[in-house]
């Protein structure tokens, strides 16, 4: 029963999108930004710091003003008023003991693996890197001696 409630709840959402996207003219959308569909689920300046393409996500499709390819969301604008930006550009908050790589390496020391591996198969991407001294746990940085604790416990 749940899985029919979801599916009618993503089909009246698609109907909506197109019945609006068809009675309505498209807004004139700002600089390297076009109007397409698109689901919520993106990279964004506001979401580097927690956004992973494995993440568990609702995909509604939602016509709006989207950034260009190699551009991104400006926190704090969205819709017919998005500013896209090039990732270097973004303002940023991270979390803390992380600091903002516009360029960032894939692979990053974790508790897990604290020896980043020489070759990496994961892309460059803008992301909130661990301060030098900290190492992932999840999604925080923490001093490795707090890895092994977690460890114990």
């Amino acid at each position: 029963m749940g899985f029919l409630t979801l599916s009618t709840v993503l089909l009246v959402a698609l109907l909506k999108g197109m019945v609006e996207s068809k009675s309505v003219p498209p807004p004139e959308c700002p600089e390297n930004s076009k109007y397409d569909g698109s689901g919520v689920c993106y990279l964004r300046c506001g979401n580097i710091d927690t956004y992973s393409p494995n993440d568990p996500c609702i995909l509604l499709l939602k016509y709006t003003c989207l950034c260009d390819e190699g551009f991104l969301e400006q926190t704090g604008t969205k819709e017919e008023y998005v500013q896209c930006v090039r990732p270097k550009d973004c303002n940023v908050t991270c979390s803390p003991n992380k600091t903002f790589v516009p360029d960032a390496p894939g692979c990053q020391p974790t508790c897990e693996n604290p020896t980043v591996p020489a070759v990496c198969a994961e892309e460059k991407s803008p992301k909130c890197v661990c301060d030098k001294g900290y190492i992932l746990r999840g999604k925080d940085c923490v001093k490795p001696t707090e890895c092994e604790k977690t460890k114990d416990q």
